[in-house]
């Protein structure tokens, strides 16, 4: 389930670049970290 929720979360935060976009970064970095 994390691993679908960030990939819903990059997606979101391509297609809409607001407060959302910072928080992507994090769920970007906390990807890369786990795999």
């Amino acid at each position: 389930m994390v691993g679908i929720s960030t990939d819903v979360m990059i997606v979101n935060c391509g297609s809409i670049p607001r407060s959302e976009g910072k928080a992507c970064r994090v769920f970007d970095l906390r990807n890369i970290v786990g795999a």
